[in-house]
């Protein structure tokens, strides 16, 4: 019987800090998508899955467990992600409205997009150890969805689990 298991972060060695150690979603909605996508992928593979989220919590994802081990770059082959981002129609209409240049600092920037609407962005991912046929060019590994069910499906057209990663 696989299990869902969430993750605590992995140490990064300095000043006691925690790459992914956000552990839970930044609301309820967040987290119940991850738990349901990760339902999803102990459904549709025989195999563990980790949860986790990045430590501002306000984006993370379901992952198959490829590795005994955890640690970076690992346990990270295929998954469903999600994550708050700003809806790209409000921030095509700020720039079309304001200019290239509203925008004089990173600080500005960031304080800008926290202020816009958020919506819940879906994503399937696929890293190239796990990709079906090899990548060309530069498409991404990532794939907007609309639906768990969607990334899925995209993830079965997609990704092969491998014995060794």
């Amino acid at each position: 019987m696989s299990h869902i298991i969430r993750s605590a972060g992995l140490p990064t060695g300095h000043l006691g800090l925690l790459a992914g150690g956000g552990y839970s979603g930044a609301t309820e909605e967040l987290d119940s998508l991850v738990y349901r996508a990760a339902e999803a992928l102990r459904t549709a593979y025989p195999r563990n899955v980790t949860i986790r989220f990045n430590s501002d919590r306000r984006s993370g994802g379901a992952w198959l467990i490829t590795h005994e081990v955890d640690g970076f770059g690992r346990n990270a082959e295929i998954g469903i992600t999600f994550g708050y981002y700003p809806n790209p129609a409000h921030v095509t209409a700020a720039y079309a409205a304001h200019g290239a240049g509203f925008l004089a600092t990173y600080r500005e920037l960031r304080a800008y997009c926290d202020s816009l609407p958020r919506s819940i962005m879906i994503n399937a991912y696929v890293g190239d150890a796990s990709r079906i046929a090899p990548r060309t060019g530069n498409e991404p590994k990532t794939s907007s969805v609309n639906s768990i069910e969607a990334a899925i499906e995209y993830l079965a057209e997609n990704a092969v689990l491998r014995e060794k990663y």
